[in-house]
């Protein structure tokens, strides 16, 4: 029977945890991208030079393969097995009833539960090397000493006794309902699931993701403005969400991990590469080994954009000393063959941004900047701050923005516009709209708050007379108008 008994909890321990972290793949995408190795000996040196030893370097080794989330899923599995494993071995060498062979279980099972408290993986990979090394111990110690590890065993189990084989199930259901339903565990895995999305540019899965709640908070309101931008909708659909300044547009003052890795998107997205490298930079100083595989990835993808050869290069150089990019790597040195064909303009001036959205991107497109998505970011901006002179005069200005159509908030906006005063000639509007608004005037002063939110609260109408936004610090004057 306790032979048996070994292969069930060993069978069964292994899958349990393979399959709980099935409901959490992009925190293991997240342990690999924020991870960071290199076949080098500048790197050996720096893990073995009290970064975590041989531990950390075994672990940081086998993060590589966390790309893939069946694979990471597996390793993750391997730790709790091997400490089981282990101490049911020392629990077996030694003169007790093998009943008690669940009681391996509670360091399994704290392993397994750590995993999702650990940065890397070198706490795994320490305690399986440290039980392991407790069994080698015990073993030479049974064979060399000689102690009697046998006990009389009675052949029938009683039924008493057969409530110790309950106990692992017991063990395992109620560790996996406490993962499962840990809401900050949750919470944790969908912001890396808005971080994977947004690195991988799928972006109306992030905005499905995300949803329209009036309780977002700021991370979810970038996230859901980068996504507008990057699909060309940020014109049309921001006023669907509560988005009522234009510091949501980036994590301004926000050196984190994570606010740099988003400020990198934002930077990538609008053009000024000069800032996505700080960003990534920052991302870097705030990673164990001064670097990872996301802030190296970045650098590399930055450079190709901006045609810096040299730097491209000597970055795609590092990375191929890693396991897992190759493809990649090969990937982009084709894409830098195409950039470097590429006719660019060398910036007069190089811009950068520092404490104030509004007047940052004020600056970035009175330096020239022609950028599409910056110019937009800018406009809305404007009509966050229900600036509508500025807002018709950058369009009278840059009419190249509206190449493509004008977005339905711009319409909306325009149509307000006009209304007070701030006319662009020879601009038509849709009559539909034109009823639109009237209706919206005439509820308005019918004070008819219900159906104004019922019909109107998508509109930039309603952000105009109903939202209210933070006091901006900083708004020079010559902002307003041009």
């Amino acid at each position: 029977m306790k032979q048996k008994y070994i292969i069930l909890l060993s069978l069964i321990i292994a899958p349990l945890i393979f399959c709980i972290w099935f409901f959490f793949p992009y925190m293991l995408w997240e342990k690999e991208a924020t991870s960071f190795f290199v076949f080098t000996p500048d790197y050996f040196h720096l893990v073995m030079d009290g970064k975590g030893g041989i531990p950390a370097l075994i672990g940081n080794y086998l993060l590589q393969f966390y790309r893939w989330p069946l694979i990471g899923a597996l390793l993750q599995a391997l730790f709790p097995t091997i400490v089981l494993l282990s101490v049911m071995h020392i629990i077996h060498r030694f003169p007790i009833s093998k009943k008690w062979y669940f009681l391996s279980l509670l360091p399994a099972l704290w392993v397994a539960w750590n995993q999702f408290q650990e940065e890397f993986l070198t706490d795994s990979v320490l305690y399986a090397l440290l039980s392991i090394l407790a069994a080698i111990v015990i073993e030479i110690c049974y064979r060399f000493i000689g102690w009697k590890s046998e006990v009389n065993e009675k052949k029938k189990v009683s039924k008493k006794e057969k409530l110790y084989y309950l106990v692992p199930c017991l063990f395992f259901v109620g560790f996996a309902f406490f993962v499962l339903q840990n809401k900050r565990l949750k919470k944790q895995e969908r912001n890396y699931n808005m971080e994977y999305f947004a690195y991988s540019g799928r972006w109306n899965k992030l905005l499905d993701l995300i949803g329209n709640d009036d309780k977002n908070e700021m991370k979810d309101l970038c996230y859901v403005t980068l996504a507008l931008s990057e699909s060309d909708i940020l014109g049309d659909r921001l006023f669907h969400y509560p988005v009522n300044s234009e510091e949501y547009f980036l994590f301004m003052g926000d050196a984190s991990l994570h606010g740099t890795f988003f400020n990198q998107l934002f930077y990538e997205h609008i053009g000024v590469y000069n800032q996505a490298i700080h960003q990534a930079f920052q991302e870097a100083t705030k990673s164990k080994y001064g670097m990872s595989f996301r802030v190296l990835m970045n650098l590399i993808r930055f450079n190709i954009a901006l045609g810096n050869e040299k730097m491209a290069n000597k970055y795609m150089d590092i990375l191929s000393h890693a396991s897992c990019y190759g493809d990649w790597i090969e990937y982009q040195r084709k894409e830098l063959e195409v950039s470097l064909k590429k006719e660019r303009k060398m910036d007069d001036e190089t811009v950068y941004m520092t404490n104030a959205t509004l007047s940052n991107l004020y600056n970035i497109v009175q330096a020239g900047n022609i950028n599409i998505p910056l110019n937009h970011y800018y406009l809305c901006t404007l009509l966050i701050r229900k600036n509508l002179l500025a807002f018709t005069n950058h369009l009278r200005d840059n009419s190249y923005v509206l190449k493509n159509a004008i977005p339905q908030h711009y319409m909306e906006a325009l149509i307000l516009a006009d209304a007070l005063g701030f006319k662009i000639k020879g601009l038509d509007f849709p009559d539909l709209l034109v009823r639109q608004f009237n209706e919206f005037q005439s509820l308005i002063g019918k004070k008819d708050m219900a159906m104004i939110q019922a019909k109107y609260k998508n509109t930039y109408w309603y952000n105009y007379y109903f939202m209210t936004f933070p006091d901006d610090p900083y708004q020079p004057s010559n902002m307003v108008s041009h």
